[in-house]
């Protein structure tokens, strides 16, 4: 899994609420750190955060499916972005959720984007 977040805290959190559960955790605190990481991948999930500096999170879908349209993006993101209207998924953006997630929701979300 590869978890980008600018933020320290959200990115330790979710890091740690995937390795719990065992899986195989890559982070990356900026964008276009996390698609150098991504290209050599392969990462079964990304989980990014959606406002980063430089290239936010839609931004970083968008290189991630123009690689590989099938890969499965999870944004979080605080509904106080005013960068991204609240209900507003980005198009390259498989599934969206609010920050802070719980590892239930998180857990939930996995299930939904990468089906057994």
């Amino acid at each position: 899994m590869l978890v980008v977040d600018d933020e320290p805290v959200p990115r330790d959190i979710v890091s740690k609420y995937l390795s719990v559960h065992g899986h195989e955790v890559v982070t990356a605190t900026a964008g276009a750190e996390a698609f150098e990481s991504f290209k050599q991948g392969p990462f079964d999930l990304v989980i990014t955060d959606h406002a980063m500096p430089q290239m936010n999170g839609a931004q970083l879908a968008e290189l991630i499916k123009a690689e590989r349209p099938e890969q499965p993006v999870l944004m979080l993101t605080g509904y106080s972005d005013p960068a991204l209207p609240r209900g507003t998924v980005p198009p390259m953006v498989d599934l969206m959720l609010p920050k802070p997630i719980s590892q239930k929701d998180l857990r939930c979300a996995i299930a939904r984007l990468l089906p057994a």
